[in-house]
């Protein structure tokens, strides 16, 4: 979905043409979303979705302000989040012992698969709580040594922080999963 940059104030202010012609006028683009839908309810008109709907007419108007965005994430997690929980599973299996480290010729063998990848994505760093907890479970998983491959960005598909997980055998992952690794993957299935 196309959207505007939310921090630019448009030239006409937050204005919105609903389907019968009514003008919406509000404060902000959520303020405006929300006057668009309750303005629908009270008419009793079909309440479509407005935030895509005044995306659409805004993005036609100033097409310059807008650009792609990517779908939420339904959980409502933020990649970090998503490594963050990922670690502290892995955390989970190590308390367990199924945590079975590899040989470092192996590891620096994935790491330089992953190296390349076009999936590697790098954290945000806006949850410094989150980069610490991530550094100190990084060190806990590789029993206090600091990570051998530090360049490594964590996997956007499956969410792994490949700094640690080059030096593990991981439980394998899903069909859709695999799907959507690259051909040469050192964790895609064959």
């Amino acid at each position: 979905m196309r959207q505007i940059n939310l921090n630019i104030y448009p030239k006409d202010g937050y204005v919105f043409r609903d389907a019968d012609g009514y003008v919406h006028q509000a404060e902000s683009w959520k303020k405006l979303a929300v006057s668009v839908a309750d303005y629908r309810a009270r008419n009793g008109f079909a309440p479509g979705e407005p935030w895509e709907e005044i995306m659409t007419q805004q993005c036609a108007k100033t097409p310059g302000f807008c650009n792609e965005q990517p779908t939420p994430d339904p959980t409502g997690m933020s990649f970090t989040q998503h490594v963050l929980a990922w670690l502290a599973h892995a955390a989970g299996y190590k308390r367990l012992g199924q945590w079975n480290r590899i040989d470092d010729p192996t590891a620096a063998n994935r790491a330089a698969i992953c190296a390349v990848c076009p999936n590697q994505k790098a954290l945000s760093t806006a949850c410094g709580a989150c980069i610490t907890s991530i550094k100190t479970l990084r060190k806990a998983l590789l029993n206090g040594a600091t990570p051998q491959h530090q360049n490594l960005d964590p996997c956007a598909v499956l969410f792994e922080d490949c700094q640690s997980t080059v030096h593990v055998d991981p439980p394998p992952v899903s069909a859709e999963q695999n799907a959507k690794l690259p051909p040469k993957c050192w964790r895609r299935l064959p």
